[in-house]
């Protein structure tokens, strides 16, 4: 019983699908999609909370980086002939904003990174003196800005990876799906083998019953042929002992006839002799 219940049980786990979640227009779940939602807001407000810090910074050093580079100062007139893509922070702050709504959060970040990168190598270009205020000030910000920068890529990674686990267990469970029939085949397989098992054990307890049966007949048999033989020995036995006296009393009658009849004779004697007697006198 044991056996049956737990072949049952594996067909019911091999047989039944699992209920459907209600998907998105991604195909994924609901609480995928969640929490993939959390991932990239994190990383897109991280992205904002470094953008904030950096105009701060920027703040410090007479926000230089703050608005589009004025052509039409003295100092900076050739500037867009020099620079051929101009960054500034007012430029990546719009950025972000659209970024936020189109993109996806390690697109987001990466176009960030690539925009203040951009913004800070273009003023120590323009500016390639090392010992210029300007230069100075973006090789220093830039540093910042990587440093704090490592917890965006932190997050990435960590989103990364889950991204990769999902997709091993979305491998795996389509793997299974494909091995579903193999697995559905070899319950049934083992569950008629079985079947044939417990056959051949039931018809094995018949014939062991049959053979006590026989057993049992025969001994009852010869247990009847054994106690014939004593009565008939003591049939015969006791016939034997009736005809024993029998015989005697036969013996014994003849011998009482035979002493009668040479009782009678002697008296016949005497009965002749005393008529003679008689005769004489």
């Amino acid at each position: 019983m044991e056996a049956d219940q737990q072949q049952s049980s594996m067909r019911e786990e091999a047989t039944n699908q699992p209920k459907k979640k209600r998907r998105g227009k991604t195909g994924r779940s609901t609480k995928e999609a969640n929490a993939d939602v959390s991932a990239n807001a994190q990383i897109y407000q991280l992205c904002m909370d470094i953008f904030k810090y950096l105009q701060k910074e920027d703040k410090k050093v007479d926000s230089i980086f703050a608005e589009p580079v004025d052509e039409e100062a003295d100092t900076t007139m050739n500037y867009y002939d020099v620079i051929k893509e101009p960054m500034d922070l007012k430029t990546i702050h719009k950025k972000l904003r659209v970024w936020g709504q189109d993109k996806e959060a390690n697109d987001v970040s990466d176009e960030f990174a690539a925009c203040v990168r951009l913004m800070f190598q273009n003023a120590m270009a323009y500016n390639d003196s090392p010992t210029h205020p300007v230069h100075i000030a973006a090789k220093i910000l830039l540093e910042k800005f990587e440093n704090k920068f490592l917890e965006v890529k932190q997050l990435q990674e960590g989103a990364q990876r889950k991204e990769k686990q999902k997709g091993q267990r979305a491998q795996n469970k389509s793997e299974q799906q494909e091995h579903l029939p193999l697995v559905v085949d070899m319950i049934d397989v083992m569950s008629s083998l079985q079947e044939q098992m417990i056959q051949i054990s039931q018809h094995m307890i018949k014939m062991e019953q049959q053979m006590n049966s026989l057993s049992s007949v025969i001994a009852n048999l010869s247990f009847v042929g054994e106690g014939g033989e004593e009565k008939k020995d003591e049939s015969i036995k006791g016939r034997n002992q009736s005809r024993g006296p029998r015989r005697g009393r036969s013996k014994g009658q003849a011998t009482s006839k035979v002493n009668n009849t040479s009782t009678k004779e002697p008296a016949e004697n005497n009965e002749d002799e005393v008529a003679a007697a008689k005769e004489d006198a």
